[in-house]
C-alpha cells in the first residue's frame, strides 16, 4: 500500500496502481484458483476479466496475508485520491498534468488495448492509471471510474464513473486497486 490519505471515511492508504496479473496470478497459486483470462497480456498488465467476488476473494486473502483489511474503495475515496487529495492542483485527469496523453492510456493514445501499469505520468500524490487503462471497481457505489484505454480522453477525468449491474460482469477493461484502512 502506498500513498497515506485522508477521505471522508478517515485515513486510508490507496495503492499507486491498479492490481496486475502478477499479484492475482500469486493470489491464484496460493489458493489453487484458476488463472483468470487475459486480453493483452499478464505480468505488469492490470488484471482484468475479474468481477466484483473475485476482486473481494483476492482482499480478504490478502488480509489474511498481511494481518491489515484490506478493501476495494469506495468511489469517494477513488474520486478523493484521484483528484490528488489535499495536494490537488486541479487537474482535469488524475496526473500531474492537464493533457490527457502524458497522464493516461486511452482510446486516442493505447491501441485500445491496456498498457502496463505506471508507464504514464503519476498524480500528485504519485498514484498512477486512475485516468485510462482500465476502469476501477467502487462496489459500495456500484461504480467503475477513471475511464479505460478504450475511452475518450473526456471519460478519462477524474470524476468520470458510470454503473454497473450486479458486479458479478467481467470486462477486458475494468480491473482493480486496494485500499487499507488506517
Amino acid at each position: 500500500m502506498d500513498s497515506r490519505r485522508r477521505g471522508e471515511t478517515g485515513d486510508f492508504y490507496i495503492s499507486a496502481t491498479e492490481v496486475t496479473f502478477d499479484q492475482f496470478d500469486a493470489y491464484c497459486d496460493a489458493t489453487g484458483i484458476q488463472k483468470l483470462e487475459d486480453t493483452y497480456g499478464r505480468g505488469k498488465q492490470p488484471v482484468v476479466n475479474v468481477n466484483v467476488p473475485e476482486a473481494q476473494a483476492f482482499c480478504a486473502w490478502l488480509s489474511k496475508q498481511t494481518g491489515s483489511t484490506v478493501r476495494l474503495p469506495t468511489s469517494e475515496e477513488w474520486i478523493y485520491a484521484a483528484e490528488g487529495g489535499n495536494k490537488s492542483e486541479s487537474h482535469l485527469f488524475s496526473g500531474a498534468s492537464s493533457d490527457a496523453d502524458e497522464v493516461s492510456w486511452n482510446a486516442e493514445n493505447s491501441d485500445e488495448r491496456n498498457h502496463e501499469v505506471a508507464t504514464r505520468q503519476p498524480n500528485e500524490l504519485g498514484i498512477y492509471d486512475m485516468s485510462g487503462n482500465v476502469w476501477e471497481m467502487c462496489p459500495a457505489s456500484n461504480e467503475i471510474c477513471g475511464g479505460s484505454s478504450a475511452s475518450i480522453p473526456q471519460h478519462c477525468f477524474t470524476s468520470s464513473s458510470t454503473e454497473i449491474d450486479d458486479g458479478n460482469e467481467r470486462s477486458a477493461i475494468v480491473g482493480f486497486r486496494l485500499v487499507k484502512q488506517k
